[in-house]
C-alpha cells in the first residue's frame, strides 16, 4: 500500500509527460529511482506516490535556486517513511555524487540504480522569472544571461562585447547548429 503524498502547492506547471515518465520506471521490483532534474519535485512526488513503499527516490538539482530548496524541504517533510533523499548537484556530476556523498551511502542497492529520470526541457517558471534574465516579457533592456545557475565568471554580454567576430562565429558554430553563425557574429 502506498500512502499518497499531497500535491506540491507551488508547482505552477505540471511536467508534460509526468504520467508517462513515471509509468515507464514503475515496476513492482523497482528499488531506487534517481530524479536527476528535481526542479519543483513533481516527478519525485509522483514516483513516491506510484512506486511500492520499498522503493526510494534520490533527487538531484542545484539548490541555489530558491524554489528547488523549498520543494526539497517540503517533500522531505511530507515523506515520513524516509523514502526521499535530496542531494545538491548538477546531473552532469551524477556518478561521482552517487558514489561519494554521505546522503547516498546505503541508499543504492547492490544491484544498482533501477532507473534515472531526466527532464531536460525548459519550464514556464524558468522562462518567466525576471531575476533569471531569461524572460521574454520582462527584461527587454536587461543584460544577456545565458546560464541558469548564474555561477559563471563571465556573461553573454562579455562574450558579445569582447570576442572578435571570428571568435564569436567559431563559438556559435561549435556550440550550436546555427547555419548563420558568421552572419550573426
Amino acid at each position: 500500500m502506498v500512502t499518497p503524498l499531497g500535491p506540491l502547492a507551488w508547482s505552477p506547471v505540471a511536467p508534460v509527460l509526468l504520467h508517462e515518465a513515471v509509468a515507464a520506471v514503475s515496476y513492482s521490483s523497482t528499488r531506487l529511482v534517481v530524479d536527476a532534474t528535481f526542479g519543483a519535485g513533481d516527478y519525485s512526488r509522483a514516483l513516491l506516490n506510484k512506486l511500492p513503499t520499498s522503493c526510494s527516490v534520490l533527487a538531484m538539482d542545484p539548490i541555489d535556486i530558491p524554489s528547488v530548496a523549498e520543494a526539497a524541504v517540503a517533500l522531505t517533510e511530507d515523506d515520513p517513511a524516509g523514502r526521499f533523499t535530496f542531494v545538491q548537484g548538477h546531473f552532469d556530476d551524477i556518478l561521482p555524487r552517487l558514489t561519494s556523498l554521505p546522503e547516498a551511502k546505503g541508499l543504492i542497492p547492490p544491484e544498482g540504480v533501477d532507473a534515472f529520470l531526466f527532464d531536460l526541457g525548459e519550464s514556464t517558471t524558468q522562462l518567466s522569472k525576471s531575476d533569471r534574465r531569461l524572460s521574454f516579457k520582462e527584461h527587454v533592456n536587461a543584460q544577456l544571461d545565458d546560464e541558469m545557475a548564474g555561477e559563471a565568471d563571465w556573461s553573454a554580454v562579455d562574450l558579445v562585447n569582447n570576442l572578435t567576430e571570428s571568435q564569436l562565429a567559431s563559438l556559435l558554430r561549435q556550440y550550436t547548429d546555427e547555419d548563420w553563425a558568421k552572419r550573426l557574429a
